[in-house]
């Protein structure tokens, strides 16, 4: 817990809280994309392409905040407060129609902004293990808490209380970030309201390490990889679990339950760190996440089996990730890799959902668990890859 307890900790810790806009769509979207088919009025597929475009605009805000390498926040975080609550109020109180999907696009850039400054801040930090676990422990916390109040509360109150939640995050985001800058303010950071990169502490200098394109490559083809597997599958979690005539409660649950399981498995990195390194613990778990889209795609459905696979799948997705986005910050100290390695992510999640529905609609969900199964299988060559050749380079060097 040594992550809360200096300074710079509790910087890290208020930017992976200001981080979270982007990354609710993605905790809910079992529940928001039940939510448009049930009370919506659209069917599966349509409602997977509405989810898909919210998930691109998050790519699309945290890519801009890479591309920039250096700038001041506040405008930022203004501009994605006023794009995500707009774009959420509006969505609320619309009839449902062909503009929902242009105003998730509009909310998901303004919730991409937040999360693209505050990864941005996590990845230059000395403190990036610990710092992604916890982002990723927060985002599982309270997508437990949603998936299991979500399906009663939408019952009551309609899609829109989804939107009201957006619009709460939003609001947590903004105070996390008001708090950060009276902790930079408090103890003289200077540019503290900068994007920052990693300092040499012996210059004072952002470093200037030379980025190894093979490396960096092979890095964002990994987490892509292990990505759009893990957003297809996650999206039409509650679809298959009707497809095997589970009862909504008790898919509720065992959503609710998978999302609490992920908690376990990030703060692990949290507590962990890069102890024993990063291949082993990474390739581990995407093997085990593949085990649970086996049992998922290969046995008979049932409450048991499909509550199982959630919480290994969950596990699994909460402990690989973080390692994956430090193992990028650290081929790239300033934090534009590691910033836009999330927007390719998000880019990646974005085209899951759309590339699991292309199999439902044409041959079922059995072949769209064995497309997922085979780019896990991909995301273990590229990470096994990755190790090799930083090894290569290593042994160069010395």
């Amino acid at each position: 817990m040594s992550l809360l307890l200096d300074h710079s900790g509790r910087r890290v810790s208020l930017a992976a809280l200001g981080a979270l806009p982007g990354l609710m769509p993605l905790a809910i979207l079992p529940a928001y994309l039940g939510a448009l088919v049930s009370h919506g009025g659209y069917s599966a597929s349509d409602a997977g392409v509405i989810c898909a475009l919210n998930l691109l605009g998050n790519a699309l805000g945290v890519m801009w905040v890479s591309w920039r390498p250096s700038g001041r926040i506040v405008p930022i975080l203004l501009m994605g407060f006023c794009l995500e609550v707009i774009a959420d109020i509006l969505a609320s109180v619309l009839e449902p129609g062909n503009g929902l999907p242009f105003l998730r696009l509009i909310a998901g850039v303004g919730g991409g902004l937040f999360t693209g400054v505050g990864f941005r801040m996590i990845a230059a930090s000395n403190k990036t293990d610990a710092g992604f676990g916890l982002l990723i422990l927060l985002q599982f916390l309270l997508g437990a808490l949603l998936l299991d109040q979500l399906p009663p509360l939408v019952e009551a109150y309609g899609v829109r209380i989804i939107y009201l939640i957006f619009i709460a995050c939003a609001l947590l985001s903004t105070l996390a970030f008001f708090f950060l800058s009276l902790i930079s303010k408090s103890t003289n950071v200077e540019g503290s309201d900068l994007l920052f990169s990693r300092e040499n502490t012996q210059t004072g200098h952002p470093p200037r390490k030379t980025l190894n394109k093979l490396q960096a490559s092979l890095a964002l083809l990994a987490i892509i990889a292990f990505e759009i597997s893990a957003s297809g599958v996650w999206a039409y979690a509650e679809q298959i679990a009707s497809a095997w005539s589970i009862s909504v409660e008790d898919t509720a649950g065992a959503l609710a339950w998978g999302a609490l399981a992920g908690i376990p498995g990030s703060f692990l990195v949290v507590l962990q760190g890069d102890r024993w390194g990063r291949l082993l613990p990474v390739v581990l778990a995407v093997l085990i996440a593949a085990l649970s889209l086996f049992w998922l795609s290969g046995l008979s459905g049932s409450d048991s089996v499909f509550l199982i696979a959630m919480l290994v799948f969950n596990f699994s997705w909460a402990y690989v990730v973080p390692y994956m986005q430090a193992e990028q910050a650290t081929l790239d100290e300033t934090g534009q890799l590691a910033t836009f390695g999330m927007s390719a992510v998000l880019l990646a999640i974005a085209y899951g959902p759309y590339l699991f529905s292309l199999f439902i609609a044409s041959d079922g969900h059995q072949t769209a668990l064995t497309v997922c199964l085979a780019l896990l299988m991909a995301c273990v060559l590229f990470t096994i890859l990755l190790a090799y050749f930083k090894r290569a380079s290593g042994a160069q060097r010395s």
